[in-house]
């Protein structure tokens, strides 16, 4: 006997039998397209192709997470976007996109799509509607909360690899390194078994970070050689090799990573002052304040004007105490060219705090916590340090 894979049924009048008849085919052809691009996909993208009937709609789910995973945010939220205008109660493909501008710092956009499909939430699988409230817990609550979604996933299926990476990802917000690390390792070794590349590459950064963080400095080389057989020539890998071998004194290895980093980046056409504050975070990572120093002085001398680059020296000056009073007139100058910008915010609140002005520097935190687009647990650490040291002078 032959499989039966669907039913359709369909409701009119006799009279419309040929208008019947059409829907009913179209129904059944968008059914068997979706079934044969489910079977082009991962097991892991197959359990969350999401909650739409439409072939067309599907496609440019399917196209927009292929971008989305290369890191290609832009082409990404437009296949997304055409995904929901085909179907507007495609909720998974209206989270995607909310990542696809979060991703690339458009917050405002993030939130309202957040929001969309948070309201399409009971429309939904239980599935899907775990992962709208993770999406939602991340811009609307905290880690915390964003773990409680997740936790119910992995009773429902402990074997997707991008979940463990989530829930990974929620204790490496909340500083848990060691909580994180085997969540990392367990979606590593899923995609092993499954015997396929992972989803993107911060799925081997997350693991990374948290053995930098815990000083497991061996595990995390390991980790980066299979890295690199996964993601040849990925700045992002680079960038974390550099750091490592910087950490280690490998001063000649950390030379050759700096050098192609520099070169991929060259190659996509970014700045010289981004990438000279590049270097600045890879010797600030290191723990080499006075080269990360050099590298940031350099940056704001090659676009004086820009605000991230006055923060980026600014926020770096503050929280390793290296020029505080310097640091706070750097942070001046970025919130007259932004002002209100949460994360300017932050750095002028922290800076006040640690010269011992508790009251104006909670002012600053807590309008930094007010407006930021998403929970942010450094900037959750400075307003509680601040509360507290008002609370003493009490």
């Amino acid at each position: 006997t032959q499989e039966v894979f669907q039913s359709f049924q369909i409701g009119g009048n006799a009279g419309d039998i040929f208008d019947l008849t059409d829907s009913l085919s179209r129904m059944v052809k968008n059914y068997l397209i979706i079934t044969v691009l489910k079977k082009e996909l991962d097991p892991e993208s197959q359990k969350y192709i999401g909650n739409t009937n439409s072939a067309e709609a599907t496609r440019y789910y399917i196209q927009g997470k292929e971008a989305f995973f290369r890191r290609d945010y832009i082409p990404a939220a437009e296949m997304f976007r055409q995904s929901v205008q085909i179907d507007s109660n495609f909720a998974h493909a209206a989270g995607y996109l909310a990542l696809s501008y979060m991703n690339r710092g458009i917050n405002e956009e993030a939130r309202k799509w957040t929001l969309i499909a948070f309201e399409k939430k009971e429309e939904v699988s239980r599935r899907t509607q775990y992962m709208i409230e993770w999406l939602y817990a991340n811009f609307f609550q905290g880690p915390s909360e964003a773990l409680i979604p997740l936790r119910q996933l992995m009773k429902m299926d402990d074997q997707t690899p991008f979940v463990h990476y989530l829930m990974g990802l929620s204790y490496t917000v909340m500083h848990q390194y060691e909580r994180a690390i085997p969540y990392f390792e367990r979606s590593l070794e899923i995609y092993e078994r499954w015997d396929i590349k992972p989803a993107w590459v911060y799925i081997y950064t997350g693991l990374g970070d948290a053995y930098h963080q815990t000083g497991q400095y061996r595990m995390e080389r390991k980790l980066y050689r299979n890295a690199e057989k996964d993601f040849p020539g990925d700045p992002i890998i680079l960038r974390m090799q550099a750091v490592l071998a910087l950490s280690q004194g490998k001063t000649n290895a950390a030379d050759e990573y700096i050098g192609r980093y520099i070169s991929i980046l060259e190659g996509n056409a970014y700045s010289e002052a981004a990438i000279t504050s590049g270097l600045g975070s890879i010797y600030r990572d290191a723990g080499l304040f006075d080269k990360a120093e050099e590298f940031y002085r350099r940056a704001l001398s090659l676009e004086p004007d820009r605000a991230v680059r006055l923060n980026n020296l600014a926020w770096f000056l503050i929280h390793y105490d290296r020029d505080i009073d310097e640091g706070l007139e750097l942070i001046k100058k970025a919130l007259e060219i932004r002002p209100g910008d949460y994360l300017y915010l932050d750095t002028k609140g922290w800076g006040l705090y640690k010269q011992g002005k508790y009251r104006e520097a909670l002012e600053f935190l807590e309008k930094s916590w007010e407006s930021k687009p998403m929970y942010d647990y450094d900037i959750y650490l400075h307003l509680e340090e601040a509360r507290k040291a008002v609370s003493d002078q009490s």
